[in-house]
């Protein structure tokens, strides 16, 4: 079964065999070299994910509410 980060890498190595593939290098790298700015791009703890599972059920269990479900609930 392929993945969604297998399928965009299936495409960007297709994308890089074509003329456009230096396009595309440089906006992996105006994007990559911005990451560091706005994104923390260290790998998830076991901490992290053990509270993004928690987090998971407890909207799961209705014990808290999704920020989609309260924009919506509110029509932000």
């Amino acid at each position: 079964m392929e993945t969604g980060i297998d399928n965009l890498l299936h495409k960007v190595r297709l994308i890089a065999e074509t003329p456009k593939g230096e396009l595309l290098r440089q906006l992996v790298d105006l994007i990559y070299d911005r990451l560091g700015e706005d994104y923390d791009t260290e790998p998830l703890s076991e901490e992290d994910l053990e509270a993004i599972s928690r987090a998971k059920e407890d909207i799961k269990h209705g014990r808290v509410i999704s920020w989609d479900n309260f924009k919506r609930k509110h029509g932000l």
